[in-house]
């Protein structure tokens, strides 16, 4: 099965192999996931095991809210480094659970880097986890960084996991890097922009 792109009417993704890029910038992904659709897995079961199976997150998230207390270390699994942007923080619970969180993991040698968007209109919600052997999972969909969205809400979402690479994952790479640019950092020192 083959999604189309609506411009070029050209594959964007293919279901199957781990194929390398092709001349259009498309890249294979291994699977393709739409969560919250049972019987299927629900974006916070996702979240979880890919916290525990991949290295690193990156993520992008219009809302962060988490009742104080709720936003644990042990909810990012073995993740070495974490780093986020985030619309602008609504309520100081947000910015207590990061540094905490922050504390807390650096204390086990791992990081975490928070940055804040400045501009209201910031809205993706986009979810990076990577492996040094190259893998990787995409969750993009509906779901803010909040307890109701992975917990009460209604939300869709779409789980890409495999050797995502090729001009279109790096643009989007590329995209959160310039959000980091464009925002300012919570935690402390972080990462060169």
């Amino acid at each position: 099965m083959q999604l189309k792109d609506a411009r070029s009417r050209r594959p964007r993704f293919h279901y199957g192999g781990n194929e390398k890029d092709d001349a259009y910038g498309h890249y294979t992904v291994a699977m393709v996931t739409f969560l919250n659709c049972p019987p299927n897995p629900t974006s916070a079961e996702t979240f979880e095991r890919c916290c525990e199976e991949y290295e690193e997150l990156f993520f992008a998230s219009a809302f962060c809210w988490w009742p104080r207390g709720t936003l644990r270390n042990s909810f990012f699994g073995t993740l070495d480094s974490i780093t986020a942007v985030f619309g602008p923080l609504q309520c100081e619970d947000a910015r207590v659970g990061f540094r905490k969180l922050k504390d807390t993991m650096e204390a086990e040698g791992r990081q975490v880097h928070v940055h804040e968007f400045q501009q209201p209109e910031f809205h993706p919600k986009l979810y990076i986890f990577c492996r040094s052997d190259k893998s990787k999972a995409l969750i993009i969909g509906s779901s803010n960084f909040t307890n109701r969205a992975f917990n009460q809400n209604e939300e869709l979402d779409v789980l890409l996991e495999g050797k995502l690479e090729g001009s279109q994952f790096d643009s989007l790479r590329q995209r959160f890097k310039d959000w980091m640019r464009d925002s300012r950092c919570l935690t402390g020192q972080c990462p060169s922009k």
